[in-house]
């Protein structure tokens, strides 16, 4: 049988099982048992988990049915896939100066288009603005963490970031908060640079080709995300901690001298990186577990006890450095991990229907699936065009791929699928540029020869890429002081600078507010603690949680009740309605400012 028809058979079959997994889609429903939760899941009584069954199935099908299927019909070619899999460091870095000279001058460019920043003046978002704010401001008040604060996403992303940002300035402003986000977002386009760097290290290129890849693949990926706070991106800052991880696996996979320190400190990021946000954590922690399937697979026990020791370490250092917050960081992580998706969880759509968000989700699994199969694919073939280097660097890009879509399954809206993207663009942009140079290469010898030819190209191309200004380059510093100094009401709405004008004359007459409203920033914009650690109550959904905190509900506080609803959720009245109804039976109307009521309770 020739080539064109085995391929034909194979993907056919393939097609196939794709349309058996769309099939079975919608068929695969667990038991629903209520959780005395009120959302999108319970409404429908709908298990939590039929999502990420449904995902594996879509995903798993397809892929094992093209796997078992190349081997059948490619079986020569075993061979060769299990001597690449085994054979992870046959690539020695080499002194490229002129790749080394590309990657600094990226990076320069990078610093002047941040020098060149115009800094975010949107008006606050009380939601996702205030989660942080609250959160940060008890934190500066009282160094708590979980104690004191149920923390929905990581408790660096949630509480620390601002709160380091104040302590250090020994000052309080939106400013330097928002400020500390743009510095991540640049934090983590250099980390982007960094990784695609080390991949153009371990091509096989000479310098000046490595130089064009580098450049080029910079380009694309690094605008992926920009410094529009407030846009939705196709990759987030928040995946810093696995971008760190893929950088580290870099030098695993090649004969890097730092090859036992990279595992060392990859591992010792394992606790860390749920500090900084538990879902990316996760993914984060899958990732080091699949490294260590692989060290066990291919029977490396050094390393296998390297990576075990080192991540026992890690957990068990901040064990002893947190003491009873690691309690409170256990219960408050397994918590979400087991009710985020029923207090907030929305229903994915069916792949290839007319669901609301079905066609990005659609792009999106394809996309992941279609990376699955090069990057296993790249493995049965010989080592001319791509180094076994280049092959597991982007096995663990398709990894990424596949794991970071387990956050658009919790919630599964436009924005949080749109952000899973950005691991396949960085997949397709890596392997397609590598392809097409190496092709142009072969046709034209001579026209990648001339590096000054290209660096004043690569000049040029950087001043049209990079939104520079100068003249706010000269005056950053004012700028910048200018903004950390505004005060909050330069942030607020009228509405909201009258709730504040009404409210704070007697919020010293209280021990703390509790607030009935997802609007988290009223606290921090009152100075004021929240009488629970439910402080962003968007994260409370259960009987239990919501009895929890009632006992905090005394003569001493305030609630402040209501505020603005949202169509991307119900309102918090129908989904806290036992906590509703002890309110309301309990609190008296003290006065209403716009959509909010300030209650205090009956004597």
């Amino acid at each position: 049988m020739n080539f064109q028809k085995k391929n034909l058979i194979l993907y056919s079959i393939v097609l196939i099982s794709l349309g058996i997994s769309v099939f079975l889609w919608d068929k695969i429903l667990l038991p629903f048992k209520n959780p005395e939760i009120i959302g999108v899941y319970t409404q429908q009584e709908y298990h939590s988990l039929n999502d990420p069954i449904r995902y594996l199935v879509f995903i798993s099908l397809p892929l094992l049915t093209w796997l078992i299927g190349y081997i059948y019909f490619y079986n020569s070619k075993f061979n060769k896939f299990i001597y690449n899999f085994n054979n992870r460091e046959i690539f020695l870095y080499k002194k490229n100066n002129f790749t080394n000279f590309t990657f600094l001058l990226i990076i320069f460019f990078l610093i002047l288009e941040f020098l060149s920043l115009n800094f975010p003046i949107n008006k606050l978002d009380l939601v996702h603005d205030g989660q942080q704010l609250s959160s940060a401001y008890r934190n500066y008040l009282d160094n708590s963490l979980w104690s004191n604060s149920y923390v929905i996403v990581g408790i660096f992303h949630e509480t620390l970031n601002a709160s380091f940002v104040w302590k250090i300035f020994n000052e309080i402003s939106i400013g330097y908060f928002r400020y500390s986000i743009l510095i991540y977002l640049f934090i983590f386009k250099i980390l982007l640079l960094i990784l695609i760097y080390k991949t153009s290290d371990v091509l096989k290129f000479n310098d000046s080709l490595k130089s064009i890849y580098l450049f080029l693949s910079s380009i694309l990926i690094l605008s992926l995300s920009d410094y529009a706070v407030y846009s939705s991106d196709q990759i987030s800052y928040r995946e810093i901690p696995v971008l760190l991880g893929l950088i580290l696996i870099t030098n695993i996979f090649t004969k890097s001298k730092y090859l036992n320190l990279s595992i060392i400190i990859l591992s010792l990021l394992s606790f860390p990186s749920l500090l900084w946000g538990i879902d990316r954590g996760i993914v984060y922690n899958l990732i080091l577990l699949s490294l260590i399937f692989y060290f066990l697979i291919i029977k490396d026990h050094k390393k296998t006890i390297i990576i075990s020791v080192s991540l026992f370490s890690s957990w068990f250092v901040f064990y002893l450095f947190l003491h009873d917050e690691f309690y409170y960081f256990i219960i408050n992580t397994y918590n979400i991990i087991t009710e985020a998706s029923y207090i907030h969880g929305i229903i994915h759509p069916i792949p290839f229907t007319s669901e609301l968000n079905s066609g990005r989700a659609t792009k999106t699994l394809l996309s992941i699936l279609i990376c699955l199969i090069f990057s296993i694919k790249l493995f049965f073939n010989s080592n001319k065009k791509f180094s076994n280097s280049f092959k597991f660097i982007l096995l663990y890009i398709a990894l990424a791929s596949f794991l970071t879509y387990i956050n658009a399954l919790a919630r599964s809206d436009g924005p949080h699928i749109k952000s899973t993207f950005g691991y396949p663009l960085i997949f397709f942009t890596l392997l397609i540029l590598n392809l097409l140079l190496f092709y142009l290469d072969s046709k034209f010898k001579n026209i990648f020869v001339h590096k000054n030819k290209i660096f004043i190209l690569f000049i040029i191309l950087c001043l049209l890429n990079f939104d520079l200004s100068f003249n706010k380059i000269s005056k950053y510093n004012e700028r910048l002081n200018n903004f950390i100094n505004l005060p909050d009401q330069s942030f607020l709405k009228n509405k909201e600078i009258e709730l504040l004008s009404k409210v704070s004359p007697i919020v010293n007459n209280y021990e703390c507010i509790q607030l009935f409203s997802n609007n988290a920033a009223i606290l921090y914009l009152l100075r004021s603690k929240s009488c629970s650690k439910y402080y962003f109550i968007w994260g409370l959904g259960s009987k239990k949680d919501q009895k929890d905190l009632e006992k905090y509900l005394n003569n001493k506080n305030l609630i402040i009740y209501g505020g603005d609803d949202f169509n991307w959720d119900m309102p918090v009245s129908k989904k806290l309605t036992y906590l509703n109804d002890f309110i309301l039976e309990n609190y008296i109307l003290l006065f209403e400012v716009d959509n909010y009521k300030v209650l205090e309770k009956k004597n």
